[in-house]
């Protein structure tokens, strides 16, 4: 499923920028039954990381809202 393909490996290259590039102590968490995805960042981040923490996952969000603009009846996408 091509949907399926795209939030893999969308969620794999954030991750590892996240936790390989910036060094952060992420934790990821992936739910198959419920087809949901959680993200959570260390509780402590300085501010530079943290810039660069959240531009990676407003940038994983953007190409989720445009994957379901092109897939809209395959898709869900929620931010908490």
């Amino acid at each position: 499923d091509i949907v399926c393909a795209a939030v893999s490996a969308n969620l794999d290259l954030t991750s590892c920028l996240l936790a390989d590039v910036l060094g952060l102590d992420i934790k990821t968490e992936v739910d198959d039954e419920q087809a949901r995805i959680r993200i959570e960042l260390p509780k402590k981040l300085d501010e530079a990381d943290e810039m660069q923490a959240q531009n990676a996952l407003d940038a994983l969000m953007l190409y989720f809202v445009n994957l379901k603009a092109r897939y809209q009846d395959f898709i869900e996408v929620m931010e908490v």
